[in-house]
């Protein structure tokens, strides 16, 4: 999320804060919150210049706050740190034309078996190793999707039958950022996608900072587990393990390790 263009964010931008642990309703919210976090974090510097700032709880929820060469804080973006571990081919990294200076992201092909792509934002990508790398090369990938318009379901049958359940297979990423719903490609790709999946673990996760509770899911792909964060009140009742999530995201991810 852009600083100087908050008081425009619709609603479901302010749901992946939520989905986190951190309630915001008003861009004077969001600018007072990485005010007061920035104190908190641990700063990275970019490689294009200004910094990242991470705030970051035992409940695994993250805040990524963007620190402009001058000092001004121009942007933030959330995240949660689970158990995710993607491995991909990273093909292309690249600007976001309607983000800041230090928002980026990545398109990459999933390593196992699949081939699907898989296109993310990645909240610290210009001071990570992602940009100093010649492509294409494989890497490890820390994957959180933040849930838009999602089935939330018991068995598989009731998943099925349910809207999401309609438009892919359990287990199916569908990079619906990389092409309009005609069939003509978006380029530079954008970082969302259909995904369905069987809940392989819930977990209820408090925020350290704001006291607000939400649920960290570990979710099964085809290519291996997603972490789903999801605000409580998203849902109508607590997700079980050996349930089924689906539907659209905005997927993020964050490098962990270079595969040989």
């Amino acid at each position: 999320m852009v600083l100087n263009r908050t008081a425009d964010c619709p609603p479901k931008t302010m749901s992946d804060f939520s989905a986190v642990g951190f309630k915001l309703e008003s861009a004077e919210e969001f600018r007072v919150l990485l005010e007061t976090l920035l104190a908190r974090a641990k700063r990275l510097p970019s490689f294009i210049g200004g910094e990242y700032a991470c705030y970051q709880d035992a409940s695994g929820s993250a805040l990524w706050i963007q620190v402009s060469p001058d000092g001004q804080i121009v942007g933030g973006h959330p995240f949660y740190e689970g158990e995710s571990n993607y491995a991909l081919d990273v093909h292309r990294v690249y600007e976001d034309e309607e983000g800041t200076p230090l928002d980026g992201q990545v398109y990459g092909v999933i390593k196992a078996g699949c081939g699907c792509p898989l296109v993310f934002d990645s909240p610290n990508l210009w001071s990570s190793p992602l940009v100093e790398k010649e492509c294409p090369f494989s890497a490890l990938i820390r994957v959180c999707a933040f849930p838009k318009d999602v089935s939330v379901c018991k068995t598989l049958e009731e998943f099925q039958a349910s809207p999401s359940g309609s438009l892919c297979a359990e287990g199916a990423i569908i990079p619906s950022g990389t092409f309009k719903p005609g069939g003509d490609k978006i380029d530079p790709p954008k970082p969302w996608a259909i995904i369905a999946g069987r809940i392989k673990k819930v977990q209820c996760k408090q925020n350290g900072f704001s006291g607000m509770k939400f649920y960290a899911l570990l979710v099964d792909t085809l290519g291996g587990s997603i972490d789903v964060p999801i605000a409580l009140e998203a849902v109508k009742e607590r997700p079980i393990i050996n349930g089924y999530i689906g539907g659209s995201f905005l997927v993020s991810g964050r490098y962990l390790g270079t595969i040989d």
